[in-house]
């Protein structure tokens, strides 16, 4: 049942998060602040594992610290480059 239930959450997490690349990708900028939130909700569940020393294997240890890093630089990307918020501005669609 445990890996039922991580397997759906890891599935659903894996959609979001594509769907909302290609909606990035296509200069939405309400899906830079659904990114924000799906972001944010990752990085406190990962952080929480390392807190609460939940038991993970090396692997689920390594992914965590790599992916930390990489969502914090993307929210950094879409939300303080320049170049980014302009392009962002500029596009105004909403998908």
């Amino acid at each position: 049942m445990y890996l039922v239930g991580t397997f759906l959450i890891t599935f659903i997490m894996s959609v979001l998060i594509a769907v909302i690349a290609y909606q990035l990708g296509h200069g939405s900028n309400p899906a830079r602040y659904r990114f924000l939130v799906v972001s944010t909700i990752i990085i406190v569940g990962a952080l929480s594992a390392f807190t609460y020393h939940v038991p993970t294997i090396v692997f689920d240890q390594l992914d965590f610290l790599i992916t930390i890093p990489l969502y914090m630089y993307s929210l950094y990307l879409l939300f303080f480059n320049k170049e980014t918020s302009s392009w962002f501005n500029n596009n105004q669609k909403v998908i």
